[in-house]
């Protein structure tokens, strides 16, 4: 039975014992089919809009630029100079807005819109390139759940709690017909699937609407791709899909991860298989979930050693230069900015970072230790190490 202080917290959430599962989600149950305070998927997503919403209009503008701005101070001191928000709303977008126009976004944002508040940016006039450093041209749809929670689409049954098959949010057809409206609006469509389940239909959704392979002209991607096995690892590459994901959960959650998967964890986040097999990867955090820290995702791409030593995929480790293209080169491919940001080169945007050590020299086990010194935008420094500048 759920405890009277989550119990309490469900009926301030909207959630009552006897609900059934909501369609695109599930609640967590005790032995008496009692809600147990855990919600999976579509309610969860919609709690933390409804709470987020409510924080952020109850904040001025000045506090929501203040807000951003201190989010970019921590992500400069770890080295970010770009990023995506792959859960981009109109009220964090309002922030971001304020934050610019403000001249204290330190990051370069790249939003993308969340699926079904689209209409709101269309009508709105909002889409596009506002400045260098906010742009809303990517939508976001969620194929299926997570890899932590169990909840990821698969083929077959999980053989640890909540056992069943995952979440898949939307048949082929419907998924299709999204992908297929998206896209000739010019959008660039980014889907999170996790689940072979879910790839196969996202991948089936991306064959219906491309030309021909490999052409992916709006460069649409599939955002994890946890499990993307061989089979499927082809078809993306085929379709010229590109897939951004997250080495940094083989630290951080490669232990549920392998209990999840026992047969098949070694090909779990299979970043070498997919770049032999020609894929385009570009690295992410997915932060909250886990740590925005780069250079930790640099380590677990050329380690992938779990958080109790265990090595998923020894065979899909990356070598320090192609895990550090991930976070660079292959990043700003995956946001339509390789002309400006992710090398330096002449003509592009000084967007640059300084380490005490090069990670390409590192021991792999130490790229984590490795300290930011500074993080330099567009040519003006955004953080500098009180380690060197005293006082910042």
């Amino acid at each position: 039975m759920a405890s009277s202080r989550s119990a309490a917290a469900l009926r301030e959430a909207g959630f009552e014992d006897g609900q059934p599962d909501p369609p695109g989600g599930a609640f967590g149950r005790d032995h008496q089919g009692r809600l147990d305070g855990v919600v999976y998927e579509g309610p969860m997503f919609a709690l933390f809009e409804r709470n987020l919403r409510h924080d952020i209009a109850h904040m001025g503008a000045a506090q929501r630029a203040r807000l951003v701005e201190m989010a970019g101070q921590r992500f400069a001191a770890l080295g970010v100079t770009s990023a995506c928000d792959a859960d981009l709303r109109r009220d964090t977008f309002a922030a971001f807005a304020e934050a610019d126009d403000s001249g204290v976004l330190n990051q370069r944002i790249y939003g993308l819109v969340v699926h079904d508040e689209l209409d709101w940016l269309l009508a709105s006039g909002l889409r596009g390139r506002h400045s260098d450093r906010l742009a809303t041209e990517a939508v976001k749809i969620w194929a299926d759940g997570g890899m932590s929670s169990r909840t990821a689409a698969i083929h077959g049954t999980y053989p640890v709690p909540p056992y069943g098959s995952g979440i898949l949010f939307f048949e082929r057809d419907e998924l299709t017909e999204m992908v297929r409206d998206f896209d000739a609006r010019g959008f660039q469509v980014c889907i999170h699937a996790q689940g072979d389940r879910a790839i196969e239909t996202v991948l089936d959704a991306y064959t219906a609407i491309l030309p021909g392979a490999p052409e992916n002209p709006r460069r649409h991607r599939i955002e994890h791709g946890g499990a993307m096995y061989p089979p499927l690892a082809a078809r993306a590459a085929d379709l010229g899909i590109l897939v951004v994901s997250q080495p940094g959960f083989l630290s951080a959650l490669g232990d549920g991860f392998a209990a999840a998967f026992p047969d098949r964890s070694d090909q779990l986040y299979s970043f070498g298989s997919w770049r032999r097999a020609g894929i385009r990867v570009a690295g992410s955090s997915d932060a909250p979930v886990i740590t925005a820290d780069p250079l930790i995702a640099i380590r677990d791409a050329v380690l992938r050693r779990t958080a109790e030593g265990h090595v998923l995929g020894p065979g899909e480790r990356l070598s320090a230069r192609d895990a550090l293209a991930l976070y660079t080169t292959q990043a700003a491919f995956a946001l339509h900015r390789e002309g400006e940001i992710g090398s330096l080169e002449p003509g592009k945007l000084a967007d640059f970072v300084v380490l005490d050590t090069n990670p390409l020299d590192a021991d792999p086990g130490q790229i984590a230790d490795i300290q930011v010194l500074a993080t330099v935008l567009g040519g003006t420094p955004v953080y500098q190490s009180e380690s060197i500048f005293p006082g910042g």
